[in-house]
């Protein structure tokens, strides 16, 4: 960001349209940001300035931020390079600062000046030889007569006329010097706040890719599990495969509350509604990693003889960690540790049981 549209971030929002340079760059931002053409993105613009009041405000309306972190950095580094041109000023016309002038501006003689010498012999000529690299109209004898009237006049005022024709020249080096060292250091800046804006834009261009891949990642992942859950609803399960205990735990709740309903009715409606990343079947079940806020330690599995483990966390549904907590114990009473092997008929039998309790109760 240059100098000057730095500048102008906490003026009205309308002076921007006076700095095509700086309009420009804000509204390319406007169009990058938001994605929409030049046009669009100056209406938007346009529209937004009376609520943000100034060029700051109305970005920030419009959610376009060029006004990161950075720009507090960048203003500090603009503020050094003005306190620096400053400096280099004052130290080049230290000496001009101590001149007394008078209020036109001319340099006045000094209190122990030696008038007798300044107006004959080798001073009078080094300084007639300084007045005529300021003027070239004292060359030759008659510019020499000029110069020896116009000095003494000078001196019988309090004036000193050479000093008087040296210090605009020192003044306009003294400026000049600070220009070139003002230009020297925004250059700097202009290659530093560059390179800080290419860092930004990699990095949001990488944040763009990493979303994309991470939506990529997404939408496989619910692909397939949309797949597989179509194919359980279709098909029904394999050999091999059972109901997650998470799901047959909601399958009970739900014949609980339906008891009429077929159990592949029931099955159906629970797969139809299980949230997304809910384990459909006990091997995915097992290929699950700790729940959170519960250690693997204190998970406990049970083999079944098809190999699978089940995990016996119950999900995040309260009701779901409940049963899941009496299904345990009661296979803890039947023999059935942590890493036993339970028949799938056992595991069964044991849910049916459970159910019946329920039903007893209710």
């Amino acid at each position: 960001m240059a100098a000057e549209e730095l500048k102008l971030l906490d003026s009205a929002a309308g002076v921007l349209f006076d700095h095509p340079s700086a309009f420009n760059r804000m509204i390319g931002e406007v169009q990058r940001q938001l994605e929409m053409p030049y046009d669009r993105a100056v209406d938007r613009y346009a529209k937004a300035m009376p609520e943000g009041g100034t060029v700051r405000g109305t970005l920030a309306q419009l959610g376009v931020y060029v006004l990161d972190e950075d720009v507090g950095h960048e203003l500090k580094l603009l503020d050094s390079i003005d306190q620096e041109v400053a400096a280099t000023f004052q130290r080049d016309t230290a000496k001009l600062n101590d001149e007394p002038v008078d209020a036109h501006g001319r340099v006045l003689l000094a209190e122990d000046a030696d008038v007798g010498d300044m107006l004959a012999g080798p001073e009078f000529e080094r300084r007639l030889r300084r007045a005529r690299r300021m003027q070239r109209g004292y060359e030759g004898d008659p510019g020499r007569e000029k110069f020896r009237e116009l000095d003494r006049q000078h001196i019988d005022g309090g004036v000193d006329l050479v000093r008087t024709l040296e210090r605009p020249a020192e003044v306009r080096a003294a400026n000049t010097h600070a220009g070139q060292v003002r230009r020297q250091l925004e250059q700097s800046f202009k290659g530093e706040t560059e390179a800080r804006a290419q860092v930004r834009q990699l990095d949001a261009e990488m944040a763009k890719l990493r979303e994309k891949r991470d939506q990529a990642g997404s939408r496989t992942a619910t692909t397939g599990e949309q797949a597989k859950r179509l194919r359980l609803l279709d098909q029904g399960f394999k050999n091999d495969e059972v109901l997650s205990a998470v799901l047959q735990v909601r399958v009970i709740d739900r014949r609980r509350g339906n008891p009429d309903e077929p159990y592949e009715e029931s099955r159906r409606r629970v797969l139809e509604q299980a949230e997304p990343g809910c384990p459909l079947t006990l091997e995915d079940e097992a290929g699950m990693g700790p729940s959170d806020g519960e250690s693997a330690g204190a998970q406990v599995f049970v083999q079944t003889d098809s190999g699978l483990r089940v995990l016996d966390d119950g999900g995040s549904v309260p009701a779901d960690r409940e049963f899941q907590r009496r299904l345990r114990a009661r296979l803890l009473e039947r023999g059935y540790g942590p890493g036993a092997t339970v028949s799938e008929a056992v595991f069964t039998e044991t849910l049916k049981q459970l159910l019946a309790e329920d039903q007893a109760s209710a």
